[in-house]
């Protein structure tokens, strides 16, 4: 974890051993998927996904995190936009929108 400031924490993530060696070369990885990662993430307390290493450096905030971490995937619409797309039933509170992709 990160601390950003006083408060707030974000998690680390490294796309590739390479880039995880040159932050660290101490460090050792742990393969997982974005998937537990976002939900690793959540539940340790993390508003954001950092990899600052790169190849591209990348930031994945807290509402896209857990989304994520839900097993949501954005998707691009025929006419241009985009939607959240899930395997599974949306919960009563996800409302009938979801439910129609």
């Amino acid at each position: 974890m990160l601390r950003v400031d006083d408060a707030t924490l974000a998690a680390l993530a490294f796309t590739g051993l390479d880039a995880m060696t040159a932050w660290n070369p101490a460090a050792r990885p742990i393969p997982c998927t974005l998937d537990q990662v976002a939900q690793a993430a959540i539940e340790s307390g993390a508003i954001a996904l950092i990899d600052f290493a790169g190849p591209a450096p990348l930031v994945i905030e807290y509402e896209l995190l857990r989304e994520i971490a839900a097993g949501r995937r954005l998707v691009r619409l025929d006419d241009g936009g985009f939607a959240w797309l899930s395997a599974a039933r949306p919960t009563a509170d996800e409302g009938t929108a979801s439910a129609k992709l």
